[in-house]
């Protein structure tokens, strides 16, 4: 049987753990920050990307669990 990228991605399970908790913490601190965040600045505009970074991260995380299992 021949090993798919899947099955080496499966391997890393645990880092997987580890970078969903990273990735949920950096979310709920981005969150929070946003009320004190004037629209326009550069601040505005990095917490925004941050958010958008960390869409990909979920989904990522997302499609490894949903296939390794």
């Amino acid at each position: 049987m021949t090993e798919t990228a899947w099955d080496r991605l499966c391997e890393y399970e645990f880092a997987f753990r580890i970078l969903s908790v990273l990735v949920f913490a950096l979310g709920v601190l981005t969150l929070f920050s946003f009320p004190y965040i004037e629209r326009g600045t550069a601040e505005y505009t990095v917490a925004t990307y941050n958010l958008l970074v960390i869409t990909a991260f979920i989904l990522v995380i997302l499609a490894v669990r949903a296939n390794c299992r």
